[in-house]
């Protein structure tokens, strides 16, 4: 998402950067 900083954006942003560390858990998992 471009808009970084307007109300409810922070939120999205985290919980984006959260499903992606075990996204990327569950692959090494797999390998």
């Amino acid at each position: 998402r471009e808009a970084l900083f307007q109300d409810g954006q922070w939120l999205d942003i985290y919980n984006y950067g959260i499903l992606q560390k075990e996204w990327l858990q569950m692959i090494k998992a797999e390998s």
